[in-house]
């Protein structure tokens, strides 16, 4: 699959709750999600999910620090790019 083009959120009816969280955001989508990844803001990976194939999956939050973070959705069509913030 190809994940090189941006998608509209809307389009793949993406959720991404709860903003802010404090350990966990789930992610749903009507399209099957086959990757994520999440990136600090200066781009480094700082989590990634290869295989999910599903239409849901978890964002653990584990050791990463409080803050703000991108969330990237990747699917057969494309990718979506969301933020998605843990608190203290």
């Amino acid at each position: 699959f190809s994940s090189i083009k941006e998608l509209d959120e809307v389009s793949v009816e993406l959720n991404v709750a709860p903003v802010p969280a404090a350990d966990v955001v789930n992610i749903t989508a009507n399209e099957l999600i086959r990757e994520g990844y999440v990136y600090d803001l200066s781009g480094r990976v700082v989590k990634s999910n290869t295989a999910i194939d599903n239409y849901s999956f978890q964002v653990q939050r584990n050791a990463l620090n409080a803050g703000l973070y991108i969330a990237e959705i990747r699917f057969d069509k494309g990718f979506v790019k969301r933020k998605i913030v843990f608190a203290n």
